[in-house]
């Protein structure tokens, strides 16, 4: 099968979806499968290195670096057409997501499409320069924007209950495939981790043996609220001050004002901001670590929570709903629902113990069976074949002028 994902982010970037996308590409091509990245970039002509075609955008810093292209390139069609492509899986909704729905409609393949991002949680991108205006306008745009582009697909894929039930209130009549990404396991798991390599880091970051080492990793923005964490450990700084250390690492458009944070509440010593790390990385840092500490509520999944969890991570998170069947109070982790409670959360893992913290890792590794990469790539096949044969039976009779479906179709 040829396959072609088309994602406004892709390597080097690191955030969910490049993640979800990089294992979904893994497990096609271990399987056989013609696997094509179609992607943005801040180049100025189309760009085709083996199997990813990059296409002309503009990056956008205070997005995280991203780049947005244009919704439609000759070229890139061009590049495309030869390829033969059975599916187009959009991964993403504007620029690369529409040129996605376009060339599905010119060369009428079936449209696989996967909300990855609760797009209302991220409106204050746009509402921070529009001060003088309500959210209320800009929410119920990204509301329809969602509904329509849902809608207008050959198979919907959401990687959670919770998203699968906002798509539906926002009026979402498609069929809803619910297919959490997956992640390869093994990297994570403490047999393949090199510890000599682990004793470097400690060194580089000063940690010893006596420090309690609690990380977050992803994007640092806003709606991931790590403003939160770090309100915690003022809390609980001058009682444990020579007891813990905590690891931030990413990077994104809050990072300054954090920085800014940690230096006012003279926490420098105690709470690092690490950067981007590379994803193969990735998983030395969360070895590095003993508990994983989130507190966003727009996760759509939250991989890193499995990550860190396939590390043998405990989790402290924030509610939501979206977690509610991943971290299990007491269990593997602990929810919590303010600032009060989560430094009393930190404080208890420092104080906590050996027998019981195992107990809490061990069960935090079982818990994540279920994410295993090859379930991910059974589901998403059956996906494929569906849409495919769908699109084989009913499509056939359809006609699309100069081979485009029109914009008045596309957004009805």
């Amino acid at each position: 099968m040829n396959v072609g994902i088309f994602t406004d982010t892709y390597t080097p970037i690191i955030n969910g979806v490049v993640t979800s996308v990089v294992q979904l590409e893994k497990e096609l091509i271990k399987h056989n499968h013609n696997v094509f990245i179609i992607t943005s970039s801040s180049y100025h002509k189309v760009v085709r290195v083996n199997n990813v075609i990059r296409i002309p955008g503009i990056n956008l810093k205070k997005l995280y670096n991203n780049n947005v292209s244009g919704i439609y390139s000759l070229i890139g069609a061009k590049y495309i057409s030869d390829l033969e492509l059975d599916v187009v899986h959009a991964q993403t909704e504007y620029g690369i997501g529409i040129f996605a729905r376009i060339i599905a409609a010119q060369f009428n393949i079936p449209l696989i499409y996967t909300y990855h991002t609760m797009m209302e949680d991220y409106t204050h991108y746009v509402t921070k320069y529009l001060t003088r205006y309500s959210t209320r306008p800009i929410k119920h745009f990204m509301k329809s924007a969602s509904r329509i582009y849902a809608n207008h697909c050959s198979e919907l894929i959401v990687p959670s209950k919770k998203t699968a039930k906002a798509m539906i209130k926002y009026g979402v009549t498609k069929e809803i495939n619910i297919i959490p990404s997956g992640i390869d396991l093994s990297r994570f798991d403490k047999s393949n981790i090199c510890l000599n390599t682990i004793n470097t880091l400690k060194e580089k970051y000063d940690i010893s043996d006596d420090h309690y080492i609690f990380i977050n990793v992803g994007r640092i923005a806003p709606e991931k609220n790590i403003d939160m964490i770090i309100n915690a450990f003022k809390l609980i700084h001058q009682e444990f001050i020579n007891n813990y250390k905590f690891l931030i690492v990413g990077a994104g458009p809050s990072i300054d004002d954090l920085k800014e944070m940690v230096n006012e509440y003279q926490l420098n010593n105690n709470i690092i901001f690490i950067g981007e790390v590379k994803n193969d990385l990735i998983p030395l840092y969360y070895h590095l670590a003993d508990v994983f500490l989130a507190t966003s509520t727009s996760e759509t999944q939250g991989l890193t929570y499995i990550e860190a969890m396939a590390s043998g991570l405990p989790v402290i998170c924030k509610y939501d709903e979206n977690l509610k069947d991943l971290v299990i109070d007491n269990h593997n982790g602990f929810v919590i629902n303010d600032v009060q409670e989560l430094s009393a959360c930190i404080k208890k893992f420092i104080n906590m113990k050996d027998d019981e913290y195992k107990l809490l890792s061990t069960t935090a590794i079982k818990s994540v069976n279920k994410y295993s990469a090859d379930i991910f790539y059974e589901k998403i096949i059956a996906v494929y074949q569906k849409a495919i044969k769908e699109n084989s039976q009913n499509d056939k009779d359809i006609k699309y002028p100069g081979g485009i479906r029109t914009l008045s179709s596309f957004f009805r």
